[in-house]
């Protein structure tokens, strides 16, 4: 078996755990042949055919890493600037999920699954303001608490996000 965690290969796993996600809620998913910092591209099954513009989405993996004092996992995400900031990528939504280590068992009910938080660059960027993430020269660093019952980054509740694949239309 192939060591998805300590490879370079994490992130494209983490795409194909979105891309399943989002069809197993009925959406049309593209995956275009070159990567110009949109992953994926979504749109509902109704809106398929009427012209509606599919939303982007931007995939970021992070690594778990198992809390000591409680049930959990922390992972951390790396958003650069340039696609932060950028104004047009319109509607672009994030997806960052993390892969919860095995030795913890609570956050999944099982221990070594993925838990994603799914926001919209335009929320994440309000969010930004009010103190999320770490800025640093060139990214954004968001380091996530992932627990049973919430999920946080610098005490900002995320729990509204968390797996919330169904929010993004």
């Amino acid at each position: 078996m192939v060591d998805v965690v300590g490879s370079r290969l994490l992130g494209r796993a983490a795409e194909h755990v979105v891309v399943a996600e989002f069809q197993l809620r009925g959406y049309e998913v593209v995956v275009p042949d070159l990567d110009r910092g949109v992953d994926l591209y979504v749109q509902s099954a109704e809106m398929a055919g009427c012209g509606r513009e599919m939303k982007p989405v931007q995939v970021k993996a992070g690594r778990g890493v198992g809390l000591k004092r409680v049930d959990g996992f922390r992972a951390q995400f790396r958003l650069p600037w340039k696609q932060l900031l950028d104004s047009e990528d319109g509607g672009l939504v994030y997806v960052l999920i993390g892969l919860c280590p095995e030795e913890v068992i609570e956050p999944r009910f099982g221990g070594g699954g993925w838990e994603s938080i799914v926001i919209p660059r335009s929320e994440l960027l309000i969010l930004m303001d009010l103190g999320l993430g770490t800025r640093g020269e060139d990214q954004l660093v968001v380091s996530l608490t992932f627990r049973r019952d919430r999920v946080t980054d610098h005490g900002i509740d995320l729990q509204w996000y968390r797996n919330g694949y169904e929010g993004v239309f």
